[in-house]
């Protein structure tokens, strides 16, 4: 990663988690079908598979081993 994303990056990710708000653009995702089995043409053959950009999935991270810590200690 460049050097000159960290520091913005920490600093929405810190905002992100002191106030509990997430960022819309972190929300938003792309959906796409993948075919499971039997007839392509039902739509019910299609399982929905959401593709977050990678800023959500640091976030995610970054949230998972905060929540592990706090887990861990109690």
């Amino acid at each position: 990663m460049a050097e000159w994303l960290v520091d913005p990056l920490v600093y929405i990710f810190n905002l992100s988690l002191s106030t509990g708000i997430i960022p819309n653009n972190f929300k938003t995702a792309k959906v796409i079908p993948v075919f499971k089995k039997g007839d392509p043409q039902l739509p019910s053959n299609y399982r929905p598979i959401s593709l977050l950009n990678v800023f959500s999935k640091l976030l995610e991270k970054v949230i998972c081993k905060r929540l592990y810590s706090i887990i861990l200690t109690k």
